[in-house]
């Protein structure tokens, strides 16, 4: 089974939106997974946009956790390893982004929480609840 960060294969979910290098990463994985159609794949949820929404300034990690990462970090792992304990696969591959203030699997954003811009984060516009209608 391959956990995969969703933004390698939907890079909309990238904090600043989707750029020409997040594409063609997305366009390489999924040619990669084509020419191997056996494998399973579990894109877990965007843990930065179940907390923030889009857009959303970048932060380091240290950020993150203060606005409240740990809770929804340890919901989306929890997610994770319930599908790993459901499903059995022989293999597991966890690949994640570098630099990723909460989806790198070896090397993370950081910085001083108490320096960062926190006006930046409220700067933003906030996503709004759309009404989809049904033909």
């Amino acid at each position: 089974m391959l956990v995969i960060a969703p933004c390698l294969l939907s890079p909309y979910l990238v904090y600043r939106g989707a750029k020409g290098k997040d594409l063609a990463a997305a366009r390489g994985i999924q040619e990669l997974l084509g020419r191997h159609p056996g494998v399973e794949v579990l894109a877990y949820p965007c843990p930065e946009f179940i907390l923030r929404g889009f857009p959303r300034a970048p932060a380091p990690r240290e950020v993150y956790e203060r606005l409240g990462m740990r809770e929804v970090a340890g919901r989306v792992a929890g997610f994770v390893e319930r599908v790993i304990a459901e499903e059995r696969p022989a293999r597991v591959v966890l690949v994640g982004v570098k630099g990723s203030p909460t989806c790198a699997a070896r090397v993370t954003t950081s910085g001083d929480p108490d320096a960062y811009p926190h006006r930046s984060l409220a700067a933003l516009p906030r996503r709004t609840e759309r009404k989809v209608q049904s033909s």
